[in-house]
């Protein structure tokens, strides 16, 4: 088993906030039906996925 390093917390700790954060965009964006917010849902995901935070 490889020990979880710091790193590795601060990776997991920076993915769950930034699911956190496009999920309240969408809520928002549920709540209101701006488009504005549902481009910066979007724009979250693509960000995160160009540096490898998410899939």
């Amino acid at each position: 088993m490889s020990k979880k390093t710091k790193d590795d917390s601060l990776y997991i700790n920076n993915r769950e906030m930034l699911a956190k954060a496009i999920n309240k965009v969408l809520d928002c964006y549920f709540l209101h039906r701006s488009e504005g917010l549902l481009e910066a849902a979007r724009r979250l995901e693509q960000v995160s996925k160009e540096l490898g935070i998410i899939e």
